[in-house]
């Protein structure tokens, strides 16, 4: 009796303490020292103030990618909400892509392959826009067009 007592509780302690994954950075794929682009696309969902402001962007600087690299650890969630999402971000490496981003900012919350995470509007914080380069709405449409073409064909 005692020796399956004993198992019973080494297993409830085992199982407790396996670690379990609550963040997740879709950043951490990247090799900087490739060619390396993610694309902000914004689409009809919900917009705050910052994709209201920056529109549809790509940023490639290396010094700024590195910072969100550092920066963008998401913190997985169970909420769900049926908010849109306002922009579409598209992490490549090699004009292949490698994550994608589903963001709702007002709502609070970023999907990922990973999974639901919580967003906080101050991510944006850590994105150099001085560093970035504008995309006109055709070229965003072409961009994300061909991303999503080429996410269906790996699945």
């Amino acid at each position: 009796m005692i020796t399956k007592t004993l198992q019973i509780l080494l297993l409830i302690f085992f199982i407790s303490c396996r670690p379990t994954k609550i963040d997740y950075n879709p950043f951490d794929k990247l090799d900087l020292n490739q060619k390396c682009s993610v694309y902000f696309i914004r689409s009809m969902g919900d917009w705050g103030d910052f994709e209201k402001t920056n529109e549809d962007f790509v940023l490639t600087d290396k010094v700024a990618l590195q910072k969100l690299k550092v920066n963008w650890v998401l913190r997985l969630t169970d909420k769900r909400m049926a908010c849109g999402f306002g922009y579409l971000v598209y992490i490549t490496q090699n004009n292949k892509l490698v994550e994608s981003i589903q963001i709702n900012e007002p709502c609070g919350y970023a999907i990922t392959t990973g999974g639901w995470y919580d967003f906080d509007e101050n991510y944006y914080n850590f994105i150099d826009i001085s560093k970035v380069s504008k995309l006109d709405r055709p070229t965003a449409d072409s961009i994300q067009k061909e991303l999503v073409d080429q996410k269906h064909k790996s699945n």
